[in-house]
């Protein structure tokens, strides 16, 4: 049986798995965010994870649906012009995510692994803001 609306739960997941790791509260506190930061924050730096494309679906038998693979963006966000300020931030994410997996009160999340980095440099008036993380693939199926 397929998983509805399979995206809510591998955010579910991130989140936890993010906000859970005193490392990254540590330095982030609870700015961890999916799709976009509300506006209102200006704190930095931040975690943000939103979806790249729509979920695959991965098939067994006939319309049996092993799990839905997700392509997640991960990234910590600083404003300024150095990104070296993120790093140690970055490199926790990546433990906490990459070759992992876990589950939700509905979901599980058969596998977690980063296929992709990622560093992004973006202005907003005389801001700098500085993006770097990774593109992560998950594998989410019914619990």
């Amino acid at each position: 049986m397929s998983v509805i609306a399979p995206e809510t739960r591998a955010e579910r997941w991130l989140y936890l798995n993010l906000t859970g790791d005193a490392t990254i509260a540590g330095i982030v506190g609870t700015r961890v965010y999916a799709g976009r930061a509300p506006k209102s924050v200006t704190t930095y730096p931040m975690i943000v994870f939103s979806p790249l494309s729509s979920g695959i679906e991965v098939y067994g038998n006939e319309a049996f649906v092993i799990w839905t693979k997700l392509t997640y963006l991960v990234k910590a966000i600083t404003q300024g012009n150095s990104v070296t300020a993120l790093q140690t931030l970055v490199d926790q994410v990546h433990t906490v995510l990459h070759a992992q997996h876990g589950a939700t009160s509905d979901a599980r999340i058969d596998y977690c692994k980063r296929v992709r980095p990622f560093r992004m440099t973006t202005e907003e008036g005389d801001a700098l803001y500085q993006h770097l993380g990774g593109e992560y693939e998950l594998a989410v199926a019914k619990a």
